[in-house]
């Protein structure tokens, strides 16, 4: 579903380094990608939108400088 309009933009700061899985959900749709696989946050924003699912996300995801944006 494509974002028409913005309700809410959330920043939330990653660490690249962080062991284990990382996951996005809607409360609905999820998408899971291995987190410790990515040297910076720009590969990890890159990994989560080419994931299988990320277009059924009620949401999108981009990088600004060492955070993460999710924009409703």
């Amino acid at each position: 579903t494509p974002v028409t309009g913005v309700a809410a933009v959330y920043r939330s700061a990653l660490t690249a380094s962080v062991t284990g899985k990382l996951v996005v959900s809607d409360g609905t749709n999820s998408v899971s990608v291995a987190s410790a696989t990515y040297a910076n946050v720009a590969a990890q924003v890159t990994a989560i939108q080419t994931a299988t699912g990320y277009n059924d996300l009620l949401f999108t995801v981009a990088v600004n400088g060492d955070n993460i944006d999710i924009t409703y």
